[in-house]
């Protein structure tokens, strides 16, 4: 017997709420905040995706994003690195960040990585970890003030339409 569901006045059988349902949720990257707004929470609710499954498309994900990241630098690099720490705890992010900054980077793409981690620790319970984070911000922001500041070519092509300033890249470090 199969199972029918109405979403937007179409009734949908259980295998083609499923498919729809995986549309859904990979369009938005696993984010229930995206799929709200989207779609709105309830519509998608409709569907009665099975959590066990969400949880499997977003491995799907995880997988994918993190691929992306290391095939990637700079603006790119940044843009899949976003998808993919709001997919993890935060303290899996930090730890995640954290690795990342031991990589070669531009000072641009250095200091994001530093104010993401920053706005994770907020969400950090361990006191050990946010103490290492912070070190680790320390560390790089000495690193960045020392260094010429370089920023990958893609930055500035995506911020030109905004005219951003980036004379004021040395302040931002200062409140890091």
């Amino acid at each position: 017997m199969h199972t029918l569901v109405y979403f937007d006045r179409f009734v949908m059988k259980k295998d083609e709420r499923i498919e729809f349902g995986k549309r859904i949720f990979y369009e938005n990257c696993g984010s229930h905040f995206s799929i709200a707004m989207n779609y709105g929470d309830k519509k998608y609710k409709r569907l009665r995706i099975p959590k066990d499954l969400e949880k499997d498309w977003q491995g799907d994900i995880k997988r994918e994003y993190f691929k992306r990241i290391h095939a990637t630098k700079g603006a790119e690099q940044h843009k899949n690195v976003l998808i993919y720490t709001d997919l993890l705890t935060a303290e899996q992010a930090v730890e995640f960040l954290e690795e990342l900054l031991n990589q070669p980077l531009d000072s641009f793409t250095r200091l994001l990585y530093c104010e993401n981690i920053k706005n994770h620790l907020r969400f950090v319970k361990s006191p050990l970890a946010a103490d290492h984070a912070r070190f680790v911000i320390a560390k790089n922001k000495e690193q960045l003030l020392a260094d010429e500041i370089t920023i990958d070519p893609q930055y500035k092509n995506e911020m030109q339409p905004y005219n951003y300033d980036w004379t004021k890249l040395p302040q931002r470090i200062q409140k890091l």
